[in-house]
Order: structure tokens, then C-alpha cells, then sequence
């Protein structure tokens, strides 16, 4: 019995993630796609309005927070690494004009990519 052939005819030869030119297309798409969407979303009501509630304040109140908790006798490490990823998602999510700005110039770095390997 020819054990390679068995394990050759068991392996799948086929990628489902598209390589090289195809995922910069698709990346290309899908951030054209999200810069419309984010530019759409900042400009309306309903977020403006979520800012206020949950955004306004967030970055400062959670840097107050890393602070406090830094200067206790017992600093918990836990504690500040939770504050630390709240921060982070806080300053991505409370100006959505530098997010879209930071997608644009991705979006643009994807574009030349995509120019160069004509």
C-alpha cells in the first residue's frame, strides 16, 4: 500500500484566504465600504447623541482612574490593565473623525500597494 498517495489525496490543496493582489482588493473594498460608513455615522444625530452619553469625558476620566489606582499603596495590576485597554478603546472610539482619518490613510496605503503591482 502507498501511504503518500493516501496522505496526499487527504490534503486539501486549496486556500480559503485569497493571496497577495485578491486580499488587497478585498481589504481595499471593505475600507472604502468603512470610511463612507464611519463618515456617514459621525455626522448623524444618533451619534452625536451616543457621544454624549457614553463618549464625552471617557479618555480623562479613565487616565484620572490609572492615576489614582497608580499611586495607591497596593497597585493592582489587573486593575490598571483593564483601565489601560479601556483607554485604548476609549481614544479609537470617542473621536470617530481620527479613526476615519486612520482608515483613509490605510485605505491610501492599500491603494499604492495595489498601483505598485500593476
Amino acid at each position: 500500500m502507498n501511504n503518500s498517495k493516501l496522505t496526499m489525496e487527504s490534503v486539501s490543496l486549496h486556500m480559503d484566504e485569497p493571496k497577495g493582489r485578491e486580499a488587497l482588493e478585498k481589504r481595499h473594498v471593505e475600507l472604502l465600504n468603512l470610511v463612507d460608513t464611519l463618515g456617514e455615522v459621525s455626522g448623524s444625530d444618533s451619534w452625536k447623541n451616543l457621544h454624549r452619553i457614553e463618549f464625552e469625558g471617557a479618555v480623562e476620566r479613565i487616565e484620572k482612574e490609572m492615576l489614582l489606582e497608580s499611586k495607591k499603596v497596593e497597585v493592582s495590576p489587573q486593575r490598571l490593565y483593564f483601565l489601560q485597554g479601556e483607554l485604548k478603546w476609549a481614544k479609537k472610539y470617542a473621536d470617530l473623525d481620527s479613526y476615519r482619518e486612520s482608515k483613509l490613510v490605510e485605505l491610501a496605503n492599500v491603494k499604492q500597494q495595489l498601483n505598485n503591482g500593476k
